[in-house]
């Protein structure tokens, strides 16, 4: 007969005397999740089990403009960009014993003929941003004329392993005193 030293809390021996992983064991072990807009700690001792983190952050997106028509005119706005998203998979060993989350807030709406605000950068440590979108623009003034404008652009790529910048806002346009679009 042989006797085999196993940790409990990964391994076991079957009753066929095999020596197997305990299902669930290894892998994912929990999701941490920070959605409040602002700043936030993450404490790896908090974790003592902890290899590795995969980390997530999406960027907020930017505030609408606000758009103020005359009688029997026509005024939209271009719709801001969307934030930017990242993910990257961190070795515990090369984090902090804390590391700063920021959760970025979406941009603030504008007021009527005054530019929406941007969205907020989102980010774990160092190792992983994403950007936030910028807020749409009061270009148009209230008016009856064809007249069309293009979209905000998206913010840039951050840091990750993946990591794309968001999306651009679309594009408005005024074909009458009393027909348009304005970007979404």
């Amino acid at each position: 007969m042989a006797s085999v030293c196993v940790d409990s809390e990964y391994f076991q021996v079957g009753d066929d005397g095999r020596l197997t992983m305990i299902p669930g064991s290894l892998g994912l072990r929990e999701v941490v999740y920070f959605k409040e807009p602002g700043t936030h700690e993450f404490s790896k001792d908090s974790y003592p089990w902890l290899a590795r983190v995969f980390v997530r952050v999406q960027a907020a997106g930017g505030g609408s403009a606000g758009a103020r028509a005359s009688a029997n005119q026509f005024c939209s706005a271009p719709g801001a960009a969307g934030g930017g998203y990242a993910e990257r998979l961190v070795e515990a060993s090369s984090l902090g014993a804390t590391e700063t989350v920021v959760v970025g807030a979406g941009g603030a709406a504008g007021s009527p003929t005054v530019d929406g605000g941007p969205g907020g950068n989102s980010s774990f440590g160092g190792v992983c941003t994403a950007n936030g979108g910028a807020g749409g623009q009061a270009v148009m003034t209230s008016g009856d004329t064809l007249i069309a404008y293009s979209g905000t652009a998206g913010p840039l790529a951050g840091i990750g392993d993946i990591a794309q910048g968001g999306g651009a806002g679309g594009g408005c346009f005024r074909l009458t005193g009393n027909q348009g679009h304005s970007g979404a």
